[in-house]
Parts: structure tokens; C-alpha cells; sequence
């Protein structure tokens, strides 16, 4: 049995060729290595055939004609059954009659018939050509493969019900005719979708200006001079006549005939961008020479030539969908070069060709370099140098990728306003963030210092009649010849490009080191030259590291302190980074700079708001300051109390007893403070606890009601022995005792007063001491304000009492007088008592 003259078993042949099917889109490349160039897109689920596996990791492949490597890691291997042996099997079949045989090759038959239906219409969906058309007709219209092709798909399952009887035959035949004799550009507007442009009876001006030129159906009227007119529209007309002269002569286009050569002209790479009322449809279709273009209609040839005319004079035309004519235009300008051989003019073409369409740049780029390749000229292989960098071919626009997108210099070239010098130095590596450069503080501040550490390393080894570069490419030697890479283009290309970058990467991060030792990061990153060869590491060190090491350490002192945002980031990363700053205040506290300590308490609090440890810094702030300030003590418990209520764990520690001897002199305050912290507890506010604190020491009065009409009678009772003491009272002379102790107050020094007062001394008026407490008192003035503990406990022994009940009690007393502050306090193994304050409670 025979099918469109081939016979059915002859169809599948049994082969020995290995095949593959893609797991995902996966890049095929031009070598086996992620370093080399992709060739295209092996796109999920599509088949390859494998032609070397030698590599566990790459394989050699061929994919719809083009032959590169790809990873054996996203293809998986397919086992083929030749269906040759399909038939002999069925038919060694014990049973199998000549019905059974004839119904599978019915169903063999059907499967070829949708096979080839399917295909046609898949074909014609991207492509609909007249010649093909007329072909599939003449040897497919019996099944209406040509209906199929141009999308008709129930026209042709007509024609395949009736493809038994001769009527079916006949009718393809007839359409072989109509399609064969059809005009193309009917044809394009009849099963393409678009309208031809009628140039015979328009005469359309394809470089009209739209602000002169109006055209409407069938005929135009012109803005202009009636003579300027007349003159462009002859020239018009000349040239509209020669083409289709040059067509109708021969439908084959060759690479010269109707094309505008200005090879010896500059390209113009100024875009004037121009606009059509019409493009030529032309289907998109696989373009790999310039051949097509040839075989293409006459309305296709007509605009090719205006649109490469333009394009040779700085102009592109929007082809809008159409890139058919970006790609012959693409071969067109590589056969120009064969004879004008000027890889400059070459390369301006390529850049202008891929903003007309962006589909080229690919090709543009590969064929370029193709080219290069065959040249030794120093001019040649340096541009072969710079098309090969990623980031030359985006930015010259060979590629809508940028590879230092996510690079710093690209980040912050423009808050940082870098310079492009400066910028290429931060484009050099990739720097995987972590928990500290991910601050933006702290990343500026590297960059900063990065930049100011290569400026002098530079500068030193110029100084030394050398080069940061040169040593760079010491280094890739080293390596080169450690690895042993020998001359493969790829191989050296990757080698040179990995040690360079890892070279900057490493001067990067041991300034990001220095960095984290200024902003008292405790945790450190690896700063070694990465590779795990002692010798290649001590090679860095002897060319770059040591100088390195010296000049961060001397440019330390250009590091600028962290702003606001970047300590709370800082501080939230670790939880402890506030005590440093929190001991530098606590061990210059005293009574005179208790200000000072609780506007640095104020800045911790600041910086400090996304520390989930911030609570800890107000209840150790109250422990501190609770001997110098029992106000400011209360406080800092209270702010601790709201912080602990407002954390994830609620720790409620609670004050240590010797705080509490401190800050409550009677159990009456104690219960007092602890009903505020209760309240607060309850939800209540903490500025109205912080509120009820600034008077929790003041001497709480009782109110006394006086009862007039008692007054009275007390009055008239003792008015007699009232009377009699003030005949009593009157006979004494007030002046001349005022005299006499004026007089004697002169006679003695005023130091002399305080120093050799007795137990008569005469203290403020508002406090009341007893004898032991003034005797106490006298002894520390005399001893300069300052008594070891040892003679404290026998002076208290030896009266009787016990040494805290009366420092305590001396303490009380004059609280009120000193404002709160203590009188007696205690340091080391003395007791010291402020000079001042002495004075303020002696008259």
C-alpha cells in the first residue's frame, strides 16, 4: 500500500540516534561551560538529538539545526521503539485476519491525514505564501491540505469526506490554476489579512511629509507650490516606473538590483522615526541568508528597498511586526562588508539595525564577533575584547540585559553621584549581601571607604613604578598556570574575568571588616582571597593584601560615625550593642553630670527603638542611678515596666533589695510606688505614672480645719495667764543682745564657726538633728569631708547605735532641705558628705 507515493512501512525507519527531551527551558550554548555565549532557548518539552555525552554535566546536542551544549541536568534521555518492526509484529500474530490488517491501516492512514492537516495549518498560521499554496493544491487537494494551509480548516474537512470520489481531485486541481495565475498582492489581501499598497494608481510618495501631503482614496491634494509639485511628483514618478520596470523584467532580486548602495557614506545614527499608512504584510518566517527577499512579492521588494534606502541615510521606518525585512536587511549589510571590509561602519550599522528591531541584536552581535574573530588587527581584537563584555554589548545595545544591574555601582551611581570611573570599580564583582551591608548606612559607608582604599593602593604602587592592574595581572598567571589552563579562548576569558573580580571582591570586603569593627559589629565575614590554595593566597598577600591591610587601617580614621537610621538597624541586629555606650556613662557619673547621663539614657532609648532588648537599658539605668537620684531612678523603673509590658516575653524583674533600701525610706513609699506600677500594669498611661513621680517625695501634709467659736472660749479662759507673760516678756531688751552676738560673730572667722563647732551647733531651721547625729557630722567636717567606714562603725558602736540606722537617719533629715539629693553617701571603703551641701544645712 502506497501513500502519496511513498510506500507506509518505508515511512519509520529503525535508527541508532540518540534523542532527549527538555525538563525546562534551558540555555543552548556555544560550549560546555554557563561562561560561554547562549546559541538560543531549548524550550520545555521540546525533543533535541544528543550527538556526544561524554560529560556527566554537558552534552553536545542539535536543536532545530543548530548544534551547541546544554545541560544534561534539565534534559532527560528518550527511548525510540522503531515502528518499522510495527508491521511484522502484527502481522506474526497467530488469529489476525485481512480485516483486522486493513483496519489498522485505515487508522495508520487517518493518523497521516490529521499529521499532515495539523501541520499544514500550524505552517499556515505563521506563514501563507501563493507558490505554496498552489503546490499543496496540485499534490495535496484530493484531502484539501491547501484549504488546511490557509486556515480554512472546515473546507478542508470537506474535502476529505469526499476525498474518495474524483470531485475533491478536480476541485484541487482547479484551485492549483486560480492560485497559481492570482496576483500576489491579491493574494496578501485576500488570505493575509492586509491591503496591498496600489502603487500604479496612487502613486503613493513614500517619503512624503504628512503636514503637506494629504491623500485620501483615489486622489491628493498638495499644500505647496504648484511647480514644486509638479517637479516632485515627476521624480516620483521615475522612480516608482524603474522599479517596476526592474520587476516586471525579473521576479528574481538580487543582491545590487533596486538596492541603494552608499557604502562609502556614514551611517547617520540619528533615529528620525517614520510612520507608514501601510506596511506590506509579510508573514514571519525563519530567515538565514538573504535569499528570501527573492522569492518575496513585489510589494515586499518595493518596500525592502525604501526601507533599507532610509535606513542607509539615518532613517528608520516602523515595520511595525514585520521583521522579516530587520533580517534580510541583517545578511544584506553583511554581503555590503565583503566588499567595503570597514568593521567600524560595520558595527554602527548592526547597533542602528537593532533599534529598528530589537529581534536582530542577537545575530547582530554574533555575527560581528564572527568576524572579528578572522582579524589580528589591534583595532579589531580590541573591539573583539569589548563586545565580548556583557557590559559593553548592553551598553552600546547589543543586548536589552544589563549584567551590573544588580551591581553597586549601578545602585548607587546616582545617589551616590559616582563618577563612571568609580562606578566601573563597583561594577567589577557581585557582592552577595548579608545581615550588615544590607543597611544602606553601612553599604555607603563601605563604598565610601572602598573607593578611597583603591584610590591609594593605586597611588602606592604607581608611586612604585607599577599598577593595581598590572598586579591583578600577575595574579591571573599565578592561576593560570597553577590550574594549568592552556590556550582555549573561553577558558582563559573565564579564568581572567573570575580572578579579577575576586580580587576586587576581597579589597571590598576587608574594608567591609574595617567598617564593622568601627560600628562595633562584633561578627566578622571571610576576607581571603577565595581559593583554597595556601600558595595562590600567599601570592595575593606578597602582590596586593599586605599594602591593602595597611592602607584601610590608616584610613580608618575617615570613617564617619553611623546616622540615626542605621544604628536602629545596628542595634535591632544586636541586642548588646548599646552597653558600650551605656558603661562609658556609668563610669562618669556623679551628682554633677547626672544631666549628662540621662540625656545619653534619652539617645540609647532613640536608637534603640527596634531592639527588642531596649527594656534592659532603663532597668539597668535605674540600678545606676539610684545612689545619686532616686526621682530619676523611679522613672527609669517605670519606662522599664512599659517596655517589658510592650515586648514579646514579659520578664516583670523586679527591683533588687538594695535599690529598694535606697530608694524607699519607709514602707509607706514602697506601697505607694507599687500602686503606680500596678496601674500601669492595668493599662494605664505611662506619662501619667512618670507625672505622679516628680512629687513622690515631697512631705505629704495634713490638712487642719480650725473651729472658730473653740478658739473663743480657749481664749477667755487664759486670758489672765496670757496677760502675765507678757509683762514678762516685755521687760527684756531685745537690742542689746542683738549687739552683743553681732559683736561676738565678728570677733571669730566663719571657717573657725563650721570646723570648731560643738554640740551646740546651730543647724537650718528646718531640720532637726540629735545630738550623736551633729557630733557625726562634726567629725566628717573635720576630717575634710571624708571617714573611713571602719571609724564610722566605732563613732556608732560607741553611742549606742547602730552605723546605717544613722547615716540613715542624717539622710532623712536633710532630704527635704537638699531637695531630695542624699547628704551621706557611700565610696568605696569611706563616707563622704559634698561640701556644699553641708554648708546649705548650717547656718
Amino acid at each position: 500500500m502506497t501513500f502519496f507515493g511513498a510506500s507506509i512501512p518505508s515511512i519509520f525507519q529503525e535508527t541508532n540516534e540518540e534523542f532527549a527531551i527538555a525538563k525546562a527551558d534551558v540555555f543552548l550554548r556555544e560550549g560546555p561551560s554557563t561562561s560561554f555565549p547562549v546559541l538560543g532557548v531549548i524550550k520545555l518539552e521540546d525533543t533535541i538529538q544528543i550527538l556526544e555525552s561524554d560529560n556527566s554535566i554537558w552534552s553536545k546536542v542539535e536543536y532545530k539545526g543548530v548544534i551547541g551544549f546544554t545541560s544534561n541536568k534539565y534534559i532527560e534521555e528518550i527511548d525510540y521503539q522503531p515502528i518499522s518492526k510495527i508491521g511484522p509484529e502484527l502481522s506474526s500474530e497467530k488469529g489476525m485476519n485481512s480485516s483486522e490488517q486493513g483496519f489498522l491501516w485505515f487508522i495508520l492512514v487517518l493518523t497521516f491525514l490529521f499529521i499532515f492537516s495539523y501541520s499544514a495549518y500550524r505552517y499556515g498560521k505563521r506563514v501563507r505564501n501563493k507558490h505554496t499554496t498552489s503546490l499543496l493544491a496540485f499534490f495535496g487537494g484530493t484531502i484539501g491540505l491547501h484549504r488546511f494551509y490557509l486556515n480554512q480548516v472546515w473546507r478542508g474537512i470537506l474535502y476529505i469526506i469526499f476525498s474518495w470520489t474524483f470531485l475533491s481531485t478536480l476541485i484541487g486541481i482547479i484551485d492549483f490554476v486560480s492560485f497559481l495565475l492570482i496576483d500576489d498582492d491579491k493574494f496578501d489581501a485576500k488570505y493575509n489579512g492586509k491591503s496591498a499598497v496600489n502603487y500604479g494608481e496612487e502613486k503613493l510618495n513614500w517619503t512624503k511629509d504628512i503636514n503637506e501631503v494629504k491623500i485620501d482614496s483615489h486622489n491628493f491634494s498638495v499644500n505647496v507650490d504648484k511647480k514644486e509639485y509638479q517637479e516632485k511628483s515627476t521624480k516620483d514618478d521615475l522612480k516608482l516606473s524603474e522599479l517596476s520596470k526592474n520587476s516586471n523584467e525579473s521576479e528574481n532580486f538580487s543582491e545590487n538590483d533596486g538596492i541603494i548602495d552608499v557604502s562609502n557614506e556614514k551611517i547617520n545614527t540619528e533615529i528620525v522615526q517614520e510612520e507608514f499608512e501601510e506596511v506590506p504584510y509579510w508573514p514571519h518566517q525563519y530567515i538565514y541568508s538573504y535569499e528570501p527577499i527573492n522569492s518575496a512579492s513585489n510589494s515586499h521588494k518595493r518596500f525592502y528597498s525604501k526601507y533599507k534606502s532610509n535606513f542607509l541615510n539615518g532613517i528608520l521606518l516602523d515595520i511595525k511586526s514585520n521583521t522579516n525585512y530587520a533580517f534580510i536587511l541583517h545578511f544584506d549589510l553583511l554581503n555590503d562588508f565583503q566588499r567595503h571590509q570597514d568593521i567600524h561602519k560595520l558595527l554602527e550599522q548592526f547597533i542602528f539595525l537593532g533599534k529598528s528591531c530589537s529581534k536582530t541584536k542577537y545575530y547582530n552581535l554574533h555575527a560581528l564577533i564572527d568576524r572579528l574573530r578572522t582579524r589580528n588587527d589591534p583595532t579589531s581584537l580590541e573591539m573583539l575584547q569589548k563586545l565580548e563584555n556583557p557590559s559593553y554589548q548592553y551598553e552600546v545595545g547589543f543586548s536589552d540585559y544589563d549584567p551590573d544591574q544588580y551591581k553597586l555601582g549601578a545602585l548607587y551611581k546616582s545617589k551616590l553621584k559616582l563618577s563612571n570611573g568609580e562606578t566601573k570599580l563597583l561594577n567589577k564583582f557581585y557582592n552577595s549581601p548579608n545581615v550588615f551591608n544590607s543597611i544602606e548606612g553601612c553599604c555607603i559607608a563601605i563604598i565610601k571607604q572602598y573607593l578611597l582604599v583603591v584610590q591609594e593602593l593605586e597611588s602606592n604602587f604607581d608611586k612604585a613604578g607599577g599598577s593595581l592592574n598590572s598586579q591583578i595581572k600577575g595574579l591571573q598567571r599565578l592561576v593560570k598556570d597553577h590550574y594549568k589552563i592552556g590556550d582555549n579562548f573561553y577558558e582563559l576569558k573565564y579564568i581572567n574575568q573570575r580572578v579579577q573580580s575576586e580580587t576586587y571582591l576581597t579589597i571590598f570586603k576587608r574594608v567591609e571588616n574595617s567598617i564593622r569593627d568601627c560600628y562595633r559589629h562584633n561578627r566578622k565575614i571571610s576576607d581571603r582571597f577565595p581559593y583554597s590554595e595556601n600558595k595562590l593566597n600567599t601570592n595575593f598577600e606578597e602582590l596586593i593584601g599586605k599594602s591593602l591591610d595597611v592602607i584601610i587601617e590608616g584610613l580608618k580614621s575617615k570613617i564617619k560615625e553611623p546616622d540615626r537610621p542605621t544604628l536602629l538597624e545596628l542595634n535591632s541586629q544586636n541586642v548588646n550593642r548599646w552597653k558600650f555606650e551605656f558603661d562609658l556613662y556609668k563610669q562618669t557619673l556623679s551628682k554633677r553630670n547626672i544631666k549628662e547621663f540621662a540625656e545619653g539614657i534619652i539617645f540609647l532609648e532613640d536608637v534603640n527603638q527596634k531592639n527588642s532588648n531596649i527594656k534592659i537599658i532603663f532597668y539597668d539605668a535605674s540600678k545606676t542611678v539610684s545612689k545619686y537620684s532616686k526621682v530619676l531612678s523611679l522613672k527609669y523603673y517605670v519606662k522599664y515596666i512599659d517596655y517589658d509590658l510592650k515586648s514579646d516575653k514579659v520578664q516583670d524583674k523586679q527591683l533588687t533589695q538594695t535599690v529598694k533600701k535606697i530608694l524607699f525610706e519607709t514602707e509607706s513609699q514602697f506601697i505607694e510606688f507599687s500602686s503606680i506600677i500596678d496601674e500601669l500594669k492595668k493599662g494605664g498611661s505611662v506619662e501619667d505614672a512618670l507625672n505622679k513621680l516628680d512629687d513622690f517625695y515631697a512631705p505629704k501634709r495634713k490638712k487642719i480645719i480650725l473651729n472658730s467659736e473653740e478658739i473663743q472660749v480657749v481664749e477667755s479662759k487664759h486670758s489672765k495667764t496670757m496677760h502675765i507673760l507678757s509683762k514678762y516678756l516685755e521687760g527684756e531688751s531685745v537690742e542689746d543682745n542683738k549687739e552683743q552676738d553681732s559683736k561676738n560673730e565678728s570677733e571669730i572667722p566663719v571657717d573657725e564657726v563650721i570646723i570648731n563647732q560643738n554640740k551646740e551647733m546651730d543647724f537650718s531651721g528646718k531640720i532637726t538633728l540629735s545630738i550623736i547625729q551633729k557630733e557625726f557630722l562634726l567629725k566628717i567636717a573635720n576630717k575634710n569631708f571624708s571617714i573611713n567606714q571602719v571609724e564610722a562603725e566605732e563613732f556608732a558602736l560607741k553611742n549606742g547605735i547602730q552605723k546605717n540606722h544613722l547615716i540613715d537617719g542624717i539622710n532623712e533629715v536633710c532630704f527635704d532641705v537638699l531637695e531630695g539629693e542624699v547628704l551621706i553617701e557611700e565610696d568605696e571603703d569611706c563616707y563622704i558628705v559634698e561640701e556644699s551641701y553641708y554648708r546649705e544645712i548650717v547656718n
